[in-house]
């Protein structure tokens, strides 16, 4: 999951939250519990320096975004320490809530806007989403602490870090010889003790935290003493220690997802906006630059560019050619995809070709419909052949192969489905595009779409 950005952004449920604790055990109403953050949010309140580190610190996020500059920022820079910060908007959000309660939120003007943000970014979030938003009854999980029992909220809070943190601390310092409240906090090691603790559970935090309800989590483990007794052989009491979270890197995370997606969400498809995303990550132009062909005989000055993914000689001769079946905010049709000005260039076609171009791909997948866009990967000979004479179509089909590994892996990351298709129409794309097959012809082609909820994770073997 991306740290900033629309794609992190969940409904939130704290406001039904409130509701539900509200009807369950509570005296007061929406109006009554709100009235002092409405009050402190319309009159402001100092600025501390702890306050006001932090606001640095989230700055540069914060101006990315012009409403959470206008918002948060004075001027574009945060508030001086001391100073009076009000937030007119937020007292109004309140007010709305104090007057309709929780469906001022999901059903009215604040969930509107939350989701008018989200498509202007090119977010999902959709109403439906705003309608199903329940805040969970959930069992606490808890621990022994030298006679006390602490609970936490579950996963996926961070609470478990508490509990593990906690064990580590009374398992250790017994090992250890220790005892924290004869130490106290004027002590180093006392202090070299807690430190170690937490960093030992965030490590786990880092490795495990999800949501449960798609992701296990071992808390068994990691919230037993038998673990905490194992974690503590990696405390040193004479120097600090960095516990190396069992975490993989993004990229690493994206190949292990990447998975064929033969069927398609058409109630939802696509959207323009992740389309731009998709092709903007995968396909657009990053950088141009020249060089002389023969630098000491004054040769001719050719142009290069670069793009997200490799290419022989760097000479990019792969050309997107896009099917649209259905995109929200597209119409149906035939384009070209301009990766310099990322632009789609839409080009007349003969319905019956346009349809024979989607059927063919969907026969080729096995599938129960057409996708929702196929994209035709055209070569220009001439871009490579010039230069790679001999090897040219070998250069080309290995740029096809990195080039759709580079698709699946944009389309994973954005929360789409993908399938590359071994199979092509080359006369079909001739007339449709033409351009003569010994210029320009297809050599592969990918599916693109929003997957079908209910089907998981395709394991047929990938074309």
């Amino acid at each position: 999951m991306p740290r900033h950005g629309i794609d992190s952004v969940v409904v939130p449920g704290v406001v039904d939250a409130w509701d539900a604790l509200l009807k369950r055990a509570g005296t007061l109403t929406f109006k009554e519990l709100l009235q002092p953050a409405a009050d402190l949010a319309a009159c402001g309140f100092a600025v501390s320096e702890r306050i006001q580190r932090d606001w640095v610190h989230g700055a540069p996020v914060l101006a990315l975004d012009v409403d959470s500059a206008k918002t948060y920022l004075v001027d574009g820079k945060p508030p001086a320490i001391y100073s009076v910060f009000r937030n007119p908007d937020l007292a109004r959000t309140f007010r709305i809530l104090q007057a309709q309660g929780r469906d001022g939120f999901y059903k009215g003007e604040i969930g509107a806007g939350l989701l008018a943000k989200s498509r202007a970014l090119g977010g999902t979030l959709d109403e439906a989403d705003l309608e199903a938003a329940r805040a969970d009854w959930v069992a606490p999980i808890s621990t022994a602490y030298h006679g006390y029992e602490v609970y936490e909220f579950p996963p996926s809070t961070q609470g478990f870090a508490v509990l593990e943190m906690l064990n580590i601390l009374e398992v250790a310092a017994s090992r250890l010889g220790l005892d924290l409240k004869t130490l106290g906090p004027k002590s180093p090691l006392y202090w070299h003790l807690l430190v170690e603790a937490k960093k030992l559970a965030y490590a786990d935090l880092y490795a495990y935290n999800a949501d449960p309800q798609f992701e296990p989590i071992p808390l068994s483990k990691l919230n037993s003493k038998s673990y905490a007794a194992e974690l503590c052989g990696k405390i040193d009491l004479r120097k600090a220690h960095t516990p190396l979270a069992q975490t993989i890197s993004l990229a690493a995370q994206l190949l292990r997802e990447r998975h064929s997606t033969r069927d398609f969400d058409d109630q939802q498809p696509i959207t323009i906006a992740e389309l731009s995303r998709f092709l903007d990550g995968a396909a657009r132009v990053q950088s141009n630059w020249t060089t002389t062909l023969d630098p000491g005989g004054g040769g001719p000055t050719l142009a290069y560019t670069s793009r997200p993914y490799p290419s022989g000689g760097s000479s990019y001769e792969l050309e997107l050619y896009l099917a649209v079946d259905k995109c929200e905010g597209l119409e149906r049709g035939f384009y070209h995809y301009d990766p310099a000005e990322h632009a789609l260039m839409p080009i007349a076609t003969r319905p019956q070709e346009f349809e024979a171009l989607l059927k063919g791909a969907e026969q080729a997948m096995g599938a129960a419909a057409v996708p929702q866009i196929l994209i035709t990967i055209a070569a220009r000979f001439g871009r490579i052949s010039w230069k790679y004479s001999s090897i040219a179509y070998a250069l080309i089909l290995k740029d096809v192969g990195v080039l759709l590994q580079t698709l699946y892996l944009m389309a994973t990351d954005l929360g789409l489905g993908g399938c590359a298709i071994g199979t092509t129409n080359i006369d079909l794309f001739e007339k449709m595009t033409g351009i003569e097959f010994h210029i320009e012809g297809a050599v592969g082609q990918f599916a693109l779409g929003r997957g079908a909820k209910s089907a998981a994770s395709d394991s047929r073997s990938d074309h």
